[in-house]
């Protein structure tokens, strides 16, 4: 029972810290674009997070297969490599997410939190498994690939569901004519000022305008579902994997607990 608590707790901890650096955000963008300062802790702990995760399961493989003294173990460090993963996903998290929390009503985002809150959970349960079978580190990092697998396929679920049924509705963005319309109400869309944080919110928000344009234009074919499938899955991917980098970092540095062993004495 204290392990299913502090499940939820861990899981709750790392989701309301998300949502008050996204909300921040979304409030803070209609005046400035400084506004991106409030992204900057939750940036910070998913870099941090995969650095770490990356690194635990590169030192062990490289313990296993370099020798100590060999000259070749400080070459085969791994940094490179670490701080390259966690730069790139980063990097495509916090700007992928940042759209998102401005431009998701007010059911989005509680689907959105939803899904961050159950990816989050989902990670506490599977390290248990995970932590009877595999050795450290190689629990945690399964448990991670697993439970971000696993949540995101439930999650794209829903948000193809959620997406067709409110995205794809009528409204002035189906009436537009051509490509410029497109881009012009993703313009209006924004506050109109200068900034690289405006122009880089501006061009998500012209590709979203016209994703859904032409999956209208084209829903007779094939690929308009398939592309619109693959954007999906895109993005219940990186909310999942985010949820669950930022649980695995918060639970091991700030409750400073390994993940599996103070949880499996628990249970």
């Amino acid at each position: 029972m204290a392990g299913r608590i502090r499940f939820i707790w861990h899981a709750s901890v790392a989701t309301l810290f998300a949502v008050l650096s996204f909300f921040v955000w979304r409030i803070a963008y209609q005046w400035t674009d400084w506004a991106a300062l409030a992204l900057l802790p939750f940036a910070f702990v998913l870099a941090y997070g995969t650095w770490s995760l990356t690194m635990e399961s590169w030192r062990a493989q490289l313990h296993l297969i370099v020798r100590p003294k060999s000259g070749l173990a400080k070459l085969l460090s791994g940094k490179i490599r670490a701080f390259f993963i966690s730069a790139v996903f980063t990097l495509i998290a916090i700007t992928v997410l940042a759209w998102k929390a401005l431009d998701a009503s007010m059911l989005e985002a509680l689907v959105m939190c939803t899904a961050f809150l159950l990816s989050a959970y989902v990670l506490s349960v599977l390290q248990i498994i995970f932590s009877r079978h595999f050795h450290p580190p190689f629990d945690r990092n399964i448990a991670v690939s697993v439970a971000t697998w696993l949540s995101a396929m439930l999650v794209f679920v829903v948000f193809f569901v959620l997406y067709w049924a409110v995205k794809l509705s009528p409204g002035e963005l189906f009436a537009a004519e051509n490509l410029t319309d497109v881009i012009g109400l993703a313009q209006n869309s924004l506050p109109a000022r200068s900034g690289w944080v405006t122009a880089l919110m501006s061009a998500l928000a012209s590709y979203e305008n016209l994703k859904l344009w032409l999956v209208v234009q084209l829903r007779d074919y094939l690929v308009s579902g398939v592309f619109y499938s693959l954007d999906a899955a895109l993005w219940a991917y990186v909310l999942c994997r985010s949820a669950v980098v930022s649980t695995h970092l918060i639970k091991t540095k700030v409750f400073g607990s390994v993940m599996g062993e103070q949880d499996a004495q628990a249970e």
